[in-house]
């Protein structure tokens, strides 16, 4: 397998180019327009309907999953839709995120189960199913579900990463795609090394300048939040 560019242009970028492909806001942070939409739609709710904004965000879940199983098209709003499941499943879960973690071995077995049969129908029908939103929704319960389970030093280290992920939510995407196409201008097609190294990077780079905003005491300005200590 092989990785390609989309165009031979993209091969033939010049150095400067090379550095300033990954950053037009229309082809890298697009994810972040949505990611607005939805946080002040959910921070609407929960401020001017208090006491309904759990039924509220409900039927805006199954609202947004509806949209693709009657294969509406939401034209330019596809990305605010496309993403609202996951998004406000994360609000109305994050309360209980405790009570989603399996408990003894048969939970484990089960969460893991419940995302390998979700990934198998994936898989087997495509992103262009209409039920997929629903399927991808129940692969991230399982996953997080098997994840959760996981105690002791690595899940230390996955706690410790969960609560870093919104700098590698927001700049990984620069990190990936810069060294994508550094690699495709060195001739390395090979998937191998791309996969390797574009998530090693995207994960390392967003924490280490994570570190140097948190010690400026940046973190709220550059989106981060701003941990304590």
């Amino acid at each position: 397998m092989a990785v390609r560019a989309g165009g031979r242009s993209r091969i033939d970028r010049a150095p400067l180019g090379v550095l300033i492909y990954p950053v037009p806001v229309k082809s890298v942070f697009w994810f972040l327009w949505a990611l607005f939409v939805l946080q002040m739609v959910a921070y609407a709710v929960r401020r001017w309907v208090p006491g309904m904004a759990r039924p509220v965000l409900v039927g805006l879940l199954l609202a947004s999953v509806a949209v693709f199983l009657l294969r509406v098209d939401p034209g330019s709003a596809v990305t605010i839709v496309e993403n609202a499941p996951y998004f406000l499943l994360g609000v109305l879960l994050s309360g209980a995120r405790r009570h989603l973690i399996p408990r003894g071995m048969m939970g484990l077995m089960a969460a893991l189960a419940l995302f390998l049969l979700a990934e198998a129908l994936r898989f087997r029908d495509g992103g262009d199913a209409p039920w997929f939103q629903l399927v991808a929704l129940l692969a991230v319960l399982g996953f997080a579900g098997a994840v959760g389970w996981i105690g002791g030093a690595v899940g230390g280290v996955l706690a410790w990463l969960g609560t870093r992920t919104m700098p590698i939510y927001l700049v990984h995407i620069i990190v990936t795609a810069a060294t994508r196409v550094m690699l495709l201008k060195l001739g390395v097609s090979g998937v191998g090394l791309h996969l390797v190294l574009g998530t090693v990077l995207g994960v390392a780079l967003p924490l280490v300048l994570d570190a140097v905003v948190q010690r400026l005491r940046l973190g709220a300005l550059a989106g981060f939040g701003q941990r304590r200590g």
